[in-house]
């Protein structure tokens, strides 16, 4: 989808679940964050999301890595969605 955007809009996300952790993980997330053309890619483990109520994500775009602590996973959506409905506010 990102390759066919043609401007700023709409606002891609993409997700990198991931079996690799640190600053592979990282770096995992911004080949995606440039390879699908996406503004924003929350990059998680596999081995901290499944089967659990919680995980722990970090949220990685061009201005740069925002590592979350763990949460639960409606915490992590709600910061999730706070951080969207911030790209629509002037």
């Amino acid at each position: 989808v990102g390759h066919a955007r043609l401007g700023l809009r709409p606002r891609l996300v993409g997700f990198a679940l991931e079996t690799v952790g640190g600053a592979e993980l990282e770096l995992a997330a911004r080949r995606k964050l440039v390879d699908k053309r996406v503004d924003l890619v929350v990059a998680n483990r596999a081995a901290d999301a499944f089967d659990r109520d919680d995980n722990q994500v970090m949220l990685v775009s061009h201005a740069g890595v925002e590592q979350l602590p763990r949460a639960t996973k409606h915490e992590i959506a709600d910061r999730l969605l706070d951080r969207i409905a911030a790209w629509c506010r002037p």
